[in-house]
This record gives C-alpha cells, sequence and structure tokens, in this order.
C-alpha cells in the first residue's frame, strides 16, 4: 500500500476504518498515518517508510510532502488488517500542489487485485478497481483549489461508495467488480 506514488501534495492525515476487521480496535479504527515527521501508524504497527519525502506544515502539525515523482512516496507492509475489500472508510487531509494530471493519494494491491484513490485528469476525486473483468473508475466532487487543505472521505460497503469532500457529501456510486482478496 502507498501514499501518493505521482505527483506533488501534501497529506496531513490518513485514517483507516473498517467494519470487518478483527484486530480493529472497539472504534472500527485499523491505522492513522499523522505523518507528523513520520509515517508511524499510532494505531497498529502498519508503519510506513518514506521514500523521497519531506515533512513541512500540515493542517495539524506537520504532513508529508511528496517531490513529484514515483519514488516520493510512503510505503506500508502486507497486513491482514489492511485487507480492505467490502466495507471501509478512509479520509484524509490533502492539499493540492498542482491540478489536470493523474494523482495517486491511496494505491492498494497489484494487477487484479488493485485499487486506488486518485485525482483525475478533471481533478475529480476518482475511486479505481481492477477485477479479473475490467477496470473501473468512479469519480464524483472536483478539487481544484491549491491553496489550502481538504478533507476527503471515501466509505465503501460492499457494492455503493460514497464520496465526500470538505464534509459535504460530492456523490454515491454503484460499483461492479471486486478486487481479489490480496493483502496490499
Amino acid at each position: 500500500m502507498n501514499f501518493n506514488k505521482e505527483h506533488i501534495f501534501f497529506i496531513s492525515l490518513i485514517f483507516i476504518f473498517s467494519t470487518t476487521s478483527v484486530l480493529a480496535a472497539s472504534s472500527g479504527l485499523v491505522s492513522h498515518w499523522r505523518l507528523d515527521g513520520d509515517a508511524l501508524d499510532s494505531i497498529n504497527a502498519n508503519h510506513g517508510t518514506a521514500s523521497s519525502v519531506s515533512y513541512v506544515t500540515g493542517k495539524f502539525n506537520q504532513g508529508a510532502s511528496f517531490s513529484g515523482v514515483k519514488s516520493s512516496y510512503v510505503s506500508v507492509a502486507d497486513s491482514s488488517t489492511l485487507n480492505l475489500l467490502n466495507a471501509f472508510t478512509i479520509t484524509m487531509w490533502v492539499k493540492r500542489g498542482r491540478t489536470g494530471r493523474w494523482e495517486n493519494m491511496y494505491d492498494s494491491g497489484t494487477n487484479t487485485g488493485r485499487w486506488m484513490i486518485q485525482f483525475s485528469p478533471r481533478n475529480l476525486v476518482t475511486y479505481f478497481i481492477n477485477d479479473a473483468a475490467d477496470r473501473n473508475y468512479y469519480s464524483a466532487g472536483a478539487i481544484t483549489d491549491t491553496s489550502q487543505f481538504h478533507h476527503i472521505a471515501i466509505v465503501k460497503n460492499g457494492s455503493t461508495i460514497n464520496f465526500y469532500i470538505d464534509g459535504q457529501a460530492s456523490g454515491v456510486r454503484t460499483i461492479s467488480g471486486s478486487p481479489t482478496p490480496t493483502t496490499p
């Protein structure tokens, strides 16, 4: 699993909630990367390793700044607690460095087990899923502002995905397909 593999932007927090994880705390929180000077998980042991990342002023304390090349990312080792396929919520604070290009914010799995949260070239928040049958993109809500942080939440429950930007619902999509269960 990686945070930002491609382009410049800042991430301040990422939370992952799962309703199916047996290892999750009673709140359902599986992992929390503050990215406040490091890539440590403050909930579980899903610690990340930063590559070509600097830490700058973020939404809360510090945030990770990515250099805009493929070698700039935070990688987290495979973990069954992060095998999120059917029901999960991922939230993050993001400050974009540029617009109009593909930007990966979360990238998990490989080949037919791959899914991502991205910005599309049209600046839409996008959930991408690659299953054995097809590649599917589901988008809602554009973020073109590069001057401030924006809160993004993706909530998946079975075949329904809800998008939220800055606390406002920005779309609901019914999805088809599912990646093959693999750890990130």
